[in-house]
């Protein structure tokens, strides 16, 4: 088996057992006593039938996910050819035709004996395992939805967000992680994302629901309100679903390994991973974590939630959504839009990410009955007003997404502006609905621009246009906050108001021309 040569799966589709086994069956139905034939020693076993030194490869089955070892049907009609009879054998009907998955090259071997049959059998396993792995990241819905009714595996997503300036600093970085065989064994299933996170009981039910919450969110201390992405910003204090915590650089390869190794089984060439690593649509996650010295288990699932998606659209299992292009992939925001319009406002930081892409697989797989996660607004609401106030001093600009939330945030600070100022609370609150009025009078328009870009809608003018209408919105809001409460907003917000003026300003430079 030493001999090997490089050939496309073409045309190779026959199961070398089979063929054998056919025979086998063939004689006994038809009477044939091929032991008293010249050439029945080529059948007194399958190691004796092997000894015509078949041309081999290995393949796996489209249909069904098994490797085989197969043959070619040229080879069978040498074979047919050697065996020297008063007339031709015929070729039973029953011979196990396989359909290629790949039309990757493989190692052609000729075998010739038992050992060498023994030798390639064993690597079959490890074939069906990388076709399995394969199909998975593809999205296949056939593989994938039994792979989680098995509920006998750990799903973990990790988000990172990288510097634009040094793609080899990460700012921040969160995970998530749901073990469905603890949560399958305590007789809890759906999995609940928040059930008792925060104040965790001590009864089994609630030690089960824990481990869907094996969640996290990490700032980089010495990024922290100092490398603000201009292209693509996030805010890594609103955490939504729990409290970030601050790690220095030097920490974050070792706390990842810690969290990955700790829900991870041993690697095997034959066997998967109980551990199944979930992206959404972000290739260079698993480069990222290798140059970050991050050991991942080789024989572990890869699940991209926005190839599942788009496999299920593709099949109508997701309903009809109009203006949508065949073949396109969504965004996690537009996916979560879709699944939970309510979650879909939460500002972009990789604890949040992370979160919502393990939701949005749940979702995906298995809707009923799951609970809506509770949102810790206080978090959020916070998060912005400070990445704001951090953005104007550092003068970086908004995306049109994150203005939308600026304007929620001016909602906010304007009830508590109010609470803390009792006496001037008719004024704040008419300051309030001036700017609720007329940003639900304005953006309506640059709403359905930004809906429609999900499904790649979206022209140059119309971007512009609506980013302008965005921008002009906060700079009303921000001028009023000015002009109507800095005469007795003094300390913190009477300098939040200052700050938002200035980044309105700065935001509004590109249209001053």
């Amino acid at each position: 088996m030493s001999d090997f040569t490089l050939v496309e799966p073409a045309g190779w589709t026959l199961s070398l057992q089979s063929i054998y086994s056919a025979y086998v069956g063939y004689f006994q139905i038809h009477g044939i006593p091929w032991w008293d034939r010249s050439w029945g020693h080529l059948f007194s076993s399958f190691g004796d039938f092997l000894s015509f030194s078949w041309p081999v490869i290995t393949l796996t089955d489209a249909t069904t996910g098994q490797a085989h070892i197969v043959t070619r049907p040229g080879s069978l009609n040498a074979f047919l050819k050697m065996v020297k009879t008063r007339r031709t054998l015929p070729i039973p009907p029953n011979i196990l035709h396989i359909t290629p998955f790949s039309g990757a090259s493989r190692h052609m071997r000729h075998i010739n004996d038992w050992t060498a049959y023994k030798k390639l059998h064993a690597t079959l396993p490890a074939s069906e395992l990388a076709a399995i792995r394969t199909r998975i990241r593809a999205g296949d819905p056939t593989v994938i939805i039994p792979l989680w009714t098995a509920r006998d595996k750990t799903y973990l997503t990790l988000s990172f967000s990288w510097s634009e300036r040094n793609e080899k600093s990460c700012l921040e970085w969160g995970y998530a992680a749901v073990r469905c065989s603890v949560l399958d064994s305590q007789g809890q299933w759906p999995p609940v994302p928040d059930v008792n996170y925060r104040f965790p009981g001590t009864s089994q039910w609630d030690c089960a629901h824990l481990d869907y919450n094996r969640k996290g969110h990490y700032i980089t201390a010495e990024y922290a309100d100092q490398v603000i992405n201009r292209i693509n910003p996030t805010f890594p204090w609103s955490y939504a679903f729990g409290d970030s915590q601050v790690i220095a650089k030097s920490n974050i390869s070792q706390v990842v390994e810690a969290v990955v190794s700790s829900l991870a089984s041993p690697n095997s060439d034959t066997t998967a991973n109980g551990l199944v690593l979930v992206i959404h649509g972000s290739a260079d996650v698993i480069p990222r974590l290798q140059q970050m010295g991050i050991k991942l288990p080789h024989n572990m699932h890869i699940i991209d939630t926005a190839s599942f998606e788009r496999t299920l659209f593709a099949s109508g299992k997701r309903g009809v959504m109009e203006g949508r292009q065949p073949g396109s992939l969504m965004t996690l925001d537009g996916l979560i839009m879709t699944l939970a319009p309510g979650l879909a406002s939460i500002p972009r930081n990789t604890g949040n990410e992370s979160f919502l892409g393990l939701f949005a697989l749940q979702m995906l797989l298995e809707p009923e009955g799951v609970r809506m996660p509770t949102v810790n607004v206080k978090n959020v609401t916070a998060g912005m007003r400070h990445s704001m106030v951090m953005n104007s001093k550092n003068g970086t600009g908004m995306s049109p997404t994150d203005l939308v939330w600026a304007r929620k945030v001016g909602v906010q600070i304007a009830w508590e502006t109010a609470r803390r100022f009792g006496h001037f609370k008719q004024e704040v609150e008419e300051v309030k609905w001036v700017c609720v009025d007329a940003v639900n009078s304005s953006l309506d328009y640059f709403f359905r621009i930004m809906d429609n870009s999900e499904f790649g809608l979206r022209t140059c003018y119309d971007y512009m246009d609506s980013l302008y209408i965005a921008t002009q919105i906060v700079f009303l809001i921000a001028y009023l906050w000015w002009k109507e409460l800095s005469h007795f907003c003094t300390g913190y917000y009477g300098k939040l108001a200052e700050n938002t003026v200035k980044t309105a300003l700065f935001i509004n430079a590109p249209f001053a021309c």
